[in-house]
């Protein structure tokens, strides 16, 4: 009788170890998986970092060349408006004196 009860005890004992290694082996897996969904969800927000730091360097450059541009513009006005005139003052003195 104390076979059959060892036994069963034994039983006991190697069910349980069972049922404790599954549900050890289920949580890695469940955390596995988590893992993983952390991953692309961090690779998905970098992708969305880059995009983002590249518009931002295509709208800094946009703003670059319109500022160029406009500065280009306005030293013309400014050379039209005030150098030009005195250097066909110096022009014609020159001319003049040729």
């Amino acid at each position: 009788m104390t076979n059959n009860s060892d036994l069963k005890l034994f039983k006991n004992i190697i069910n349980m170890f069972k049922q404790g290694t599954d549900n050890f082996l289920n949580n890695i897996f469940e955390l596995e998986k988590f893992k993983k969904y952390n991953e692309k969800k961090q690779e998905e927000e970098r992708q969305k970092i880059l995009d983002l730091q590249k518009t931002i360097n295509d709208l800094l450059k946009s703003i670059d060349e319109e500022l160029e541009k406009n500065n280009l513009e306005k030293g013309e006005k400014i050379f039209l408006e005030q150098v030009k005139p005195e250097f066909d003052k110096l022009k014609n003195m020159y001319m003049g004196l040729a």
